[in-house]
C-alpha cells in the first residue's frame, strides 16, 4: 500500500456531516468559526480503507459538526503539507516523519495504520492477535492437525497474527510451519521464489493463515500450479473479508472480517475527545475482529 501525504486538491471528497448540535471550531476567544477541517488519509481502494472512512463518517454525521476531506494521494514534502488546510487528521501514518510533520504543524492526529508499533499517536486497529487466535480456534474445531502461517515479515499487524495464530495451536499441543523465510522478501509483488516448493513440502490436509486476503489469493494460485487441492488438502483463510479478492479466487475463501467501520468510529470517536481537551490512552485502542 502507497500512500503520500498531498495537497487538498477541489477533487478530493469532501462530507459536511454538520448537525444543529454540532462540534464545532473555536478561536482563542471562543467565538465560533467555520465547521473543523477533518482530513482522512486511507487509502480507500481496498476493504480496510472504505470500512474506515465509512466509520468516520458515521460518527461524524451524529456527533460533529466536521467537514471531512478524503486525501488519496499525501507525500512528505514540507512545501506540500504547510498547505494542507485541514484542522486535524485520521489516516494510515506509518512513518516518523509524517509524525514529525503533523506535529510540527500542531495538527492533532488519529492513526488508523498498523503496519509498525513505533507510532507515536493516539491509534485505533484491529486486535491482530485475536484474529490469528480466532482463525486457529477454526481450524482446531474442525478436527485439523497440521498448521501453516503466510504472512509479510515487516508489518506489524502480520507479525501479531501470525504470533496469534501460532501460539494457540501450539497451546493446543500442535506445531505450525510458517513460510517466514520464504517471505522475507516479499513487496506485494510477484509470488517470492520458493513458496511453491514451500507448500509442497507441508503435510497435507492442512490449515492455512495467511495474514490478508492478497497473499490468501497468491496462495491459492501457486496450489493451482502445482496441483494441491484447495481445500480438500489446504484449507485457507485470509483476513480483511475483502469481497472483490475473494470473489477473484477460483475457490471458496474464508477470511476475517476486521471490523473496519468500527475502526473508524472510534478513532472518530477518540479524536473528537482529544479536540474537546480529553485525556487519550497510551496504548492502542484494539478492534475485535469477527
Amino acid at each position: 500500500m502507497r500512500l503520500f501525504f498531498a495537497l487538498l486538491r477541489q477533487t478530493d471528497f469532501v462530507y459536511n456531516a454538520g448537525r444543529d448540535n454540532a462540534n464545532t471550531g473555536f478561536d482563542k476567544k471562543g467565538a465560533q468559526q467555520m465547521a473543523l477541517r477533518v482530513g482522512i488519509l486511507v487509502d480507500s481502494t481496498g476493504a480496510y480503507g472504505r470500512g474506515v472512512v465509512g466509520g468516520i463518517a458515521k460518527y461524524a454525521h451524529a456527533h460533529t459538526h466536521w467537514s471531512l476531506f478524503l486525501v488519496q494521494e499525501w507525500s512528505v514534502s514540507y512545501g506540500e503539507t504547510r498547505r494542507l488546510s485541514v484542522d486535524a487528521v485520521i489516516g494510515q501514518i506509518t512513518s516518523d516523519k509524517a509524525v514529525e510533520l503533523l506535529d510540527n504543524m500542531g495538527i492533532p492526529a488519529v492513526n488508523v495504520a498498523d503496519q509498525q508499533n513505533s507510532v507515536p499517536l493516539p491509534s485505533v486497529y484491529s486486535d491482530n492477535r485475536a484474529i490469528g487466535r480466532l482463525a486457529a480456534e477454526h481450524y482446531l474445531a474442525r478436527g485439523f492437525a497440521n498448521f501453516a502461517f503466510c504472512g509479510v515479515n515487516d508489518m506489524l499487524y502480520s507479525h501479531e497474527r501470525g504470533e496469534g495464530f501460532v501460539k494457540t495451536v501450539e497451546k493446543a499441543g500442535y506445531q505450525c510451519a510458517r513460510a517466514d523465510e520464504v517471505m522475507r522478501n516479499y513487496r506485494s509483488m510477484g509470488v517470492p521464489s520458493g513458496l511453491a516448493e514451500w507448500i509442497e513440502s507441508l503435510p497435507k490436509p492442512i490449515g492455512m493463515m495467511t495474514s490478508n486476503d492478497v497473499l490468501a489469493g497468491m496462495v491459492v494460485s501457486v496450489c493451482q500450479e502445482i496441483g494441491v487441492r484447495v481445500p480438500e488438502e489446504m484449507a485457507i483463510i485470509g483476513v480483511d473479508n475483502d469481497e472483490l479478492v475473494c470473489e477473484l479466487s477460483d475457490v471458496p475463501l474464508s477470511s476475517v472480517s476486521l471490523g473496519t467501520e468500527h475502526i473508524g468510529y472510534k478513532a472518530a470517536e477518540l479524536l473528537n475527545g482529544m479536540l474537546s481537551g480529553k485525556s487519550v490512552p497510551t496504548r492502542p485502542v484494539l478492534i475485535e475482529p469477527f
